[in-house]
């Protein structure tokens, strides 16, 4: 009685004659054969990567859009605040350049003041008894 061997048992001696030979580094290689339901499951684990990678640009697209957008805002508000510092910047200059002029003209009357007591002092002793 001659062994015949049906095309299924074919297919599973293919597989197990490959599997001793090569390393299992997880691809499939063009060698191997793939049943239906395996191609199936393949194709739609390819199909919902695909689906996941135009989410994730699509979430991409969304968060850099809101990120654009928030930056904006800063931008904006780090306009105003720097036009407001400038402003008061500019005001305390000027109360400080008030306040050094009454500084300065307090000084030269205490100047003058004791430049006429010096002036009175060496008067005075100039025209004293000699």
């Amino acid at each position: 009685m001659a062994t015949t061997l049906r095309r299924d048992d074919a297919i599973v001696v293919a597989c197990l004659s490959t599997l001793d030979t090569r390393p299992d580094d997880g691809r499939i290689s063009p060698k191997d054969i793939v049943d239906v339901e395996t191609s199936e499951a393949i194709e739609r684990i390819n199909d919902s990567v695909v689906e996941l990678r135009t989410e994730l640009h699509d979430g991409l697209a969304s968060v850099r859009m809101e990120l654009q957008n928030g930056l904006a805002g800063v931008r904006m508000e780090i306009a105003a605040v720097r036009t407001e510092l400038r402003a008061e910047i500019r005001e305390g200059v000027a109360e400080a350049k008030r306040h050094a002029q009454i500084l300065h003209e307090d000084l030269k009357d205490d100047i003058r003041i004791v430049a006429e007591g010096v002036a009175h002092l060496s008067a005075r002793r100039d025209s004293g008894p000699q």
